[in-house]
This record gives structure tokens, sequence and C-alpha cells, in this order.
């Protein structure tokens, strides 16, 4: 058989473009390469072999939990966020257990001559039961979030179930937190090290790397780091690339019910994904508090230096995964060795993130398109029925509902303390950051994890202008809004998920560059100037109130865009793509619009915090709370404007009614997560549920039908159809008119059987159907006939 040269024939169609994206991300990392050292040592330091290192180590634990993230996406086409979270898990149970020794106390309590004092064999067999339960807690917490979280929005968009990954990255810390209250005595728990503090393995080796003077000490936990992470990366691109699991995982990926058509088990081989991914996580975690403090909450910059590996490799490529990886970690080690800080390298993420989606294929696959779906948790929320909003019931009711919202808002500052005070005024401005995600998740269907980021950006231009309250608030908006452009451009580019990476790098290096003492922050004045022609204390009752009616002005302004063509385009732009670009619609400019409107309300959300602290401050804009914020828009809901409100509100009760973290975690993560499954449009949908159930019980009073409220009832139950009257035309021929009677702008030809006459029965169903039928122009058939 002739063989067909590839170089005079080269490979067209996907496969040529799948090449060409993997070339220019493999040329992306080698210059990042080349060019971090060079770069990093015009900070007067060189990088020594040593520190290429450390960077190697660091990079092996950063390739573990990249691999499990591209190994999710492929698998069920979503990004992970919690994937940090369950190495986190794990590694805080990890110190506590090793540390604390909680195993061999409740081991002498039970059977005190069982065990003495601790000899160094008892400690080296706890150590190796707590890595063993630890290991197997991260790969247990895995397969728990598969089978239950996973599965059930199995059908849901792909961004419903990354929001819910979210959930689980803030509800997995309280693991840690309940195995240190629980599992540590009065005294270890006051001692740092035992809670999330570094674990010493019971053996110690040493490697020296010197060069040009410098040695660089690689420990026992540096160098098992290294093995297990290289070996854990061949192992897993071997598996999935020769095994036959890994071909039914990568035909799954594609098109999964294509693939259960084939006799695949569709579910089997991506429960298998889980545990891979929980493993490697739980390996990175152990691995990496034994060599220091890991974070037992959420860490926004290690997640972001997860998710800029994964766009590196497309959230496809195992390969290109490791390497960079590897990559990341060298220049993270080189900036540190060259600055002192890793500010550098911090303040350099969001432009490689924005570089690397730039550089991504404008050609998508199904998969691709499949997963592109917008965040649309649940549909908006019906007005009141016209047919009932003129009743005197709904009328009192809606005063009754507005009035005591009015009490509530009102009088919360006179009758709390003053420090709940000021934290009512700064959960009114995060719920004007909410107000505009709404704009942006709910309308326009981008996910953003960074909003508060473009507060901090608002805040900051204001205050180094040194700008008067008044004047402030415009500033900072306008400065928002070009923010958020700047933001959208690169990942309007591509479709789905990758706004959410973006704007979480964006918060990361806003909070490391802008807001920095060391940094650009240096330019930040002490104080900001009085907020004196409105209130002369921004932290008491007045500036509450210049908040709430800020809050009421933004309301009104989203509420009034959402009646505009604009508006209306967002949703449908939103709901379909293609047909909004048939009627005309230039989804780029569209979209670039609502992230200016979104961007100019986080801008002013963001003058208002830092002139209630009266200074930009970093704790203020942390990235966190940017993850905060968007976790209680999603409680509240994307349904109504009254969503964000709704969402903070619960946060306000949530955090000044409990002083426990452990408590608080719950009710945002758990409680989150428990709305995402059962209440997708979150608490608002749950309070216009109630209010539908007793308009219904209006219209059932007063015998109004409402197709709006009943269109789930059998309309037919209770009432009748009225008569009809024959008229001749003037051509000869007869018609039949139903009695004239206007509702909600429609002639409708049901009436209450109470409007019937004395003695009369309401005919038989089919009867009523067949006339209904024959005024609606319907021929009969000869069931009805």
């Amino acid at each position: 058989m002739e063989r067909v040269s590839t170089a005079s024939h080269p490979p067209v169609g996907p496969l040529a473009r799948l090449r060409t994206a993997r070339s220019r991300n493999e040329s992306l990392l080698l210059l990042a390469l080349l060019v971090a050292p060079l770069a990093f040592g015009l900070g007067g330091k060189s990088v020594t072999l040593g520190i290429y290192g450390l960077g190697v180590v660091s990079g092996a634990a950063l390739a573990m939990h990249a691999l499990g993230v591209v190994l999710v996406y492929r698998s069920n086409r979503i990004i992970d966020f919690a994937q940090f979270s369950f190495g986190a898990a794990a590694a805080g149970v990890f110190s506590v257990l090793v540390n604390g020794q909680p195993l061999l106390r409740m081991t002498r309590a039970v059977c005190p001559p069982c065990l003495g004092e601790t000899t160094p064999t008892q400690a080296h067999v706890n150590y190796v039961i707590s890595a063993l339960l630890s290991l197997g807690l991260s790969i247990g917490l895995a397969w728990f979030v598969y089978r239950v979280v996973v599965r059930r929005f199995e059908n849901a968009p792909r961004l419903v179930l990354t929001v819910a990954t979210i959930f689980l990255a803030q509800a997995l810390p309280i693991i840690t937190a309940l195995v240190g209250k629980y599992g540590l005595t009065e005294q270890q728990a006051q001692d740092s090290g035992a809670l999330g503090g570094a674990v010493k393995p019971p053996v110690d080796v040493t490697l020296t790397v010197s060069q040009g003077g410098t040695p660089v000490l690689f420990h026992l936990p540096e160098l098992l780091t290294l093995v297990v992470g290289l070996a854990a990366a061949v192992a897993v691109i071997t598996w999935m690339r020769r095994s036959s699991t890994g071909t039914a995982i990568r035909a799954a990926s594609e098109d999964a019910g294509r693939a259960a058509t084939l006799g695949i088990d569709v579910a089997g081989v991506t429960s298998k994904v889980w545990l891979i991914v929980g493993l490697l996580s739980g390996l990175a975690g152990m691995l990496s508090v034994s060599q220091g403090a890991v974070p037992a909450g959420f860490d926004a910059s290690t997640l972001t230096q997860i998710l800029l590996v994964g766009v590196l490799a497309r959230l496809f490529s195992l390969t290109i995964a490791a390497v960079g990886a590897v990559v990341v970690g060298v220049v993270q080690e080189a900036a540190l060795w060259s600055f002192g800080s890793t500010t550098a390298f911090e303040g350099g993420l969001v432009f490689l993130v924005a570089v690397a989606l730039l550089l991504q294929r404008k050609e998508f696959s199904r998969a691709d398109l499949d997963t592109a779906g917008a965040w649309a948790a649940d549909r908006e929320i019906r007005a009141t029925p016209p047919e009932l909003a003129s009743l005197s019931s709904v009328r009192s009711w809606r005063r009754s509902v507005l009035a005591t919202v009015v009490v509530l808002v009102v009088g919360y500052p006179f009758v709390v303390s003053p420090g709940n005070v000021q934290v009512g005024s700064l959960v009114l401005a995060y719920a004007l950051v909410a107000l505009s995600l709404l704009v942006l998740t709910g309308w326009t269907g981008q996910i953003s994890l960074g909003q508060l980021a473009f507060g901090a950006v608002g805040a900051y231009v204001a205050a180094v202008c040194h700008a008067p309250f008044l004047l402030a608030l415009p500033l900072g908006g306008v400065a928002g809004a070009m923010a958020a452009v700047l933001v959208g451009i690169p990942a309007l580019r591509l479709q789905g998920l990758h706004l959410a990476v973006i704007s979480m790098a964006f918060a990361v290096s806003v909070s490391a560059v802008l807001l920095n003492p060391d940094a650009l922050g240096t330019f930040l004045p002490d104080a900001l100037p009085n907020a004196s022609l409105l209130v002369t204390d921004a932290t008491g009752i007045g500036y509450y109130f210049v908040v709430v009616a800020l809050l009421v002005v933004a309301a009104l302004l989203v509420s009034g865009l959402r009646s505009t063509r604009t508006g209306r385009a967002l949703i449908a732009a939103r709901d379909n793509e293609q047909a909004a670009q048939a009627y005309g619609i230039n989804l780029l400019r569209l979209r670039l619009s609502g992230f200016a409107v979104s961007g100019a309300l986080s801008g002013v959300a963001g003058v208002v915090i830092a002139f209630q602290s009266n200074a930009v401050l970093r704790p203020d804009f942390a990235p966190d709370l940017s993850l905060l914020v968007f976790l209680l828009l999603v409680i509240g809901g994307t349904g109504a404007i009254s969503g964000p409100m709704v969402g903070c509100a619960y946060g306000l009760l949530a955090f000044i009614g409990s002083t426990s973290p452990i408590l608080n975690m719950l009710l945002t993560g758990v409680g989150g997560l428990a709305l995402l499954l059962f209440f997708p449009g979150g608490l608002v949908r749950v309070l216009y549920g109630l209010r539908d159930a007793f308009l219904r019980r209006v219209a059932s009073r007063n015998r109004i039908v409402v197709p709006s409220l009943l269109e789930d009832r059998d309309l037919d139950r209770g009432f009748d159809v009225a008569g009809l009257a024959p008229k001749v035309s003037r051509s000869g021929s007869t018609a039949f008119v139903p009695t004239r009677y206007a509702l909600s702008h429609q002639w409708v030809v049901n009436i209450p059987h109470t409007l019937l006459k004395a003695g009369e029965t309401p005919r038989p169903r089919k009867e009523r159907r067949a006339a209904a039928d024959s005024f609606a122009g319907i021929e009969p058939t000869g069931d009805s006939a």
C-alpha cells in the first residue's frame, strides 16, 4: 500500500485546527519559560538553579490540581472551582490528626493500658494512618460531590453546575473547622501550628543545591512533591491515552448520548474521573501542608493559578497542563526570589489569562457549543396580573408588604448597635455590587467572580483625584465601566466559562497591585475627604440613609433599563444567540454595553465603600468578598430586581445573628447549594411563589380566570362556557359569537357557575369544548362533532 506523505498533504479540518491551537499554547509556554528568568533577573538577583528547582516543586503540586481541573472539564464540561478545596480539606484534617494526635488520645481513653507515653513508633504509625485517612477523605469527598451534586445537575446548563462547585468551595472548609474544633484540646486549639500548620514527616532527607554561593535546601516533602507530581502526571496522561477507560472518557466528553448508545457506561467512567480528581487534589494538599501552612478557606490566588494553567491547556490537553503548571511555578518562584514578594507575579495573572484567552481558537466543536450556555437558573418573575391588580385586597396586600420593607429598612439603624449600623451600610453597598451582577449575570448570562474589583478601580481613581463625595460617585462609575469593558473584551472572544476565570484573575491582580501599599497603592491618600455635603459622619445613621437612597436610585435605573431595547436584547441574546443575531443584534457591542453598565454600578459601590472606611483599604475589596457577593446574588435570585437585595439581606441576618464562622459557612455554602438544588430561582422565587399562591386564592374567591396563575390547573373545573348567540351575515351565512367579556385585553369565553341562570346546570365538558373550538375557528373532529 502506498503511503501518502503528510508533508505534501497536511491534515485539514478539526484535527489541523486542534494541532494549531496546541502549537500556539506550547509556543506561549516556551516563551514564558525563556523570558521569565531574564525579566525577573532585572530585579537585582539572577535566578539560580536552586530557584528553578523550587519552581519545579511548586509546579508539580500545581500540576496535580490542574490535571484534575482538565479531567473534570473533559468529562463533565464544567470548571471545578472546588478542586483546590478537596485538597485543602484533606490537608487541614491531615494537619490536625498528625499535630493534634486525636487518634492516639482516643485510643488511650478507650484502652489506657494499650498505649503509654507517645513513642517514635507510635508517632510514625499515627502519621501513616492520618495520611491514609486524609487521602481517603479527599477521594470520598470527590465521589460524594459527583453522586449528590453533579448527577443531580446532569441535565442542567453547565454554568449552573459550575456555580454549584463555587458553593462547594465555600462549604468544604467546614470539614477542617469541625475536625479542628472536636479533634484538638483547648491547649492545642490555641496553638496555630496544630491546625493548618506544617506536618513534619517522620524522617528527613535533605538535598542541597548550590550555585553562585546561594545554597537551596530540598527536604523530604519537596522531593516527594517532585516525584509524586511527576509520577501522577505521567500516569494520568498514559491512562487517558492508552486505557479503554480513557478512550471511553474521551468519547463521553464529546457526545455522552452517542457514547451511551455504543454501550459505554457514561456514569461509571465519569465517577472514576472524580475518584482520580479527589486522589490528585488530596495528594497535592497533603504534600503542600508538609512544606508549610495551607489555608483552610478559599484561596483565590492559588485557584487563579490553577485556572490559568487550565486556560493555557484549553481545558483539554493534559500534557500542556502539566508543562504549564511547571512554567507557572518557576515564574512564581523567580518573582519571589528577584523582588522579595509575589506582587509582580500576582499582578501579571490577569494579563497572562487575557493573553491565553486571546490566543485560543475561534472554532468550536459541538461539545463546546453545548457548554457555552448562559447563566439562566430560572425564568424572570412575573408581575402581578392586571386582572387582579385593581382589587382592593391585592392593593392592600401590596401596601402592607411595601410598608413592612420600609419599616425594616428605616428602623434598622435605630435598633442595632453603632457597629452594626456600619455593617448595614456596607451590606447595602454590596447589594449595589450584587445589583450590577444582576445585569451581568442575570441578563447577559456571564459569570463574574471579581465584580468587587471594578469597585476597587472606581474607588482608586476617585481617591487619587481627591474628588469630593458627589464628584467621586460619577468618576468612580466611569472608571469602573472602563475597567469592566477592558476585562470583557478577551472573555467574550470565547464562549462559556472564561469570564469567571479572567474576572477572578483581575480581582487578584487588583488586590495585589492597585491596592497594595508597596505597589500602586502608595499613591492613595491616607484619608478621603469627608462627605460633609450630605452627612457629618460617614459611619453613622446619616450615611446609612445616603446609601439606601443610592441603592433605590440604582434599582430604579436598572428597572428602567430592563424595559428598554437594550435590556430586552440582552435577555434575547442570553436565551438564543443565533436568533438575536438573525435580528441584526451585534452581540459583542451589546454585551460590552452590559459590561459597562455593570462596571459603572460597581464603581459607584466602590466609592461608597471607600468613603465609609474613610480610605481605600485592601481588605474591603478582597477577592473572597467578590465571591461572597456573587454567592449572595445566587441565593437571592436573578429573576427579579429585588433578588440582590433579598440575598444581601440574607447575608446581613446570617453575619449579624451569628458569630460562629462554621455557621456562617453553612448558611452561605451549604445553604446556597441547597437552594440551588431545590429552588434554582433563589429566595426571591420562594417569596414570589408565596405571592402567587395568595393571588390564586384571591382569583378563586372572586371567580376570575387568570391564565398566568392557573396555567397548571384545570381551567374547566368550576367554570362554564358562555352561551353562543347566532348572528346572520349579509351573505346569509350564520356564525356564532360569544358574549363579549374583556379580560386582560383578550376575549374570554369562560364564566363562573354563579353567573348561570337559576336552575340551569352546566353543559357537559364535551359540549363546552366543542363550543370553544367553534369560537376559535377550529373544525370539529369526529369526537367533538
